[in-house]
């Protein structure tokens, strides 16, 4: 009988446990993560969200959107840098504290020549589609002068003489024609994100680039956003959450489509923070 009960206590122990798990097998900077905490019995959860320091440079880390349904604790992450990881993860049972034991390991997606993203688009390569398409370019100017020219000498063989007042076209500013695309593409019921991601930073270069006097041409999205740090009152938060956009949006494998509510509501937040 004594064997029996000790016997229980050992199972009662180990099925008492709570169980931690992540769903993804790699991590990279970048990556959001599913985590998911099982208890067995009543816990006191400690962990709160918002980003987590683990020098006083800048967050590694962000937790959010915590949840609980039934016995299940769930809750996301997205790390900004890379590294071998503990989960900042912790927990009171029976009044005592437990921390979480898993290690994750973040890798990074950047070369190790590189130091930074960059807004580099691949270089066209003249061939094929391409090189057809410059042929069709060359011919369709060539044509274009040619019936220039043949107007040119109709009239001159007319000898009229036409007065005519040529008034320069005014050209629209760059950053007009940027918001009216982000304005046609917000009509579509379901929208790219990573080519409206794409359009929002184009016309943010345009548009605060010019209010501040900064020539954005060259800078990279990180190097931007710090220039208008350093020349305005903008709160850095408005400005981390943008960066924390520009990288989970342009440079994710995979393109995912927003819907006209979410992609609207980005646009509005950007509008009000920024006042553009």
């Amino acid at each position: 009988m004594k064997f029996l009960f000790i016997f229980l206590i050992f199972i009662f122990s180990i099925f008492g446990e709570e169980t931690e798990n992540i769903t993804e097998s790699e991590i990279y900077v970048g990556d959001i993560i599913h985590y998911t905490l099982t208890k067995a019995e009543t816990i006191e959860f400690e962990t709160t969200e918002g980003e987590v320091y683990f020098d006083e440079t800048s967050p590694s880390l962000r937790i959010y959107d915590i949840t609980e349904i039934n016995n299940t604790i769930s809750l996301k992450i997205i790390f900004f840098k890379p590294g071998n990881y503990t989960l900042p993860i912790s927990w009171t049972k029976n009044g005592k504290p437990k921390n979480s034991k898993l290690n994750i390991i973040v890798k990074s997606q950047l070369a190790e020549t590189d130091s930074e993203i960059e807004d580099v688009e691949s270089p066209i390569v003249f061939s094929g589609p391409y090189l057809l398409r410059l042929i069709s370019l060359i011919l369709f100017i060539i044509l274009n002068l040619y019936f220039l020219y043949a107007i040119f000498l109709y009239i001159k063989r007319k000898q009229r003489v036409v007065d005519a007042i040529w008034q320069p076209q005014q050209s629209i500013p760059p950053n007009i024609i940027k918001k009216k695309k982000i304005e046609t593409i917000l009509q579509g019921e379901s929208i790219p994100q990573k080519e409206f991601i794409y359009l929002i930073s184009e016309f943010l270069k345009e548009e605060l680039g010019d209010r501040f006097n900064i020539k954005t041409k060259s800078l990279t999205d990180s190097e931007f956003l710090s220039a208008i740090y350093d020349r305005s009152h903008i709160d850095n938060d408005i400005l981390r959450e943008l960066r924390l956009l520009f990288r989970t949006s342009k440079y994710e494998k995979k393109d995912n489509l927003l819907t006209n509510e979410e992609a609207n509501e980005i646009w509005r937040s950007i509008q009000e923070n920024l006042k553009v």
